[in-house]
């Protein structure tokens, strides 16, 4: 495959970066073809004058998301609206076949959801097959829910709607911390 040869593209990149010091790769690629180039050649001009130390590229900016609120409502994040949705299921009065729903949704969220989300904080999640992640999840499920019980016999006493919510509590804050990790992350 041939590369395009137009030392015209390579003159007018330089000529925009003399006068804009800073410009984006953005700015450099509209103004270009507003001139006629195609996206093709401008972007070979650049990487070769990049390739040839005449341009530096300092920052690439791959982020889809303008702000950390359109992350949130985009579909990305499903993992956490669940993880919000949940909890607040188990708090529902328990009549008829809904006690059935709120017992499993009970179950996955005291029994699954923190450990998962602790596995998204620290950034593993991802580099774990999906036994693993399981088996680790239900783990660290199960020994936070220790540890709470704990620090609240030690304190104010085990009530189990005091433990119920603060385990709906730390299931917020986990998932907060590891929603806006990934966002950064993306960004």
């Amino acid at each position: 495959m041939l590369l395009p040869q137009n030392k015209n593209v390579d003159k007018d990149i330089l000529r925009i970066l003399e006068r804009e010091r800073e410009a984006t790769v953005e700015y450099i690629v509209d103004t270009l073809k507003a001139k006629g180039y195609s996206t093709r050649e401008i972007v070979f001009a650049l990487l070769k004058l990049m390739l040839l130390s005449r341009v530096e590229i300092l920052k690439v900016k791959v982020s889809e998301f303008n702000s950390f609120t359109s992350y949130i409502i985009s579909v990305r994040p499903l993992w956490f609206i669940l993880s919000l949705i949940l909890p607040l299921l188990t708090l529902i009065p328990a009549i008829g076949l809904l006690l059935y729903l709120k017992t499993i949704t009970g179950f996955f969220v005291s029994m699954f959801l923190p450990g998962y989300l602790i596995l998204r904080v620290i950034r593993i999640h991802s580099a774990l097959s999906l036994l693993l992640r399981l088996t680790l999840s239900v783990t660290l499920s199960i020994s936070l829910g220790v540890i709470i019980g704990l620090l609240l016999n030690y304190t104010v006493g085990i009530r189990a709607f005091l433990l119920h919510y603060l385990n709906i509590l730390l299931i917020y804050v986990l998932a907060i911390i590891a929603l806006y990790n990934e966002y950064r992350m993306r960004r």
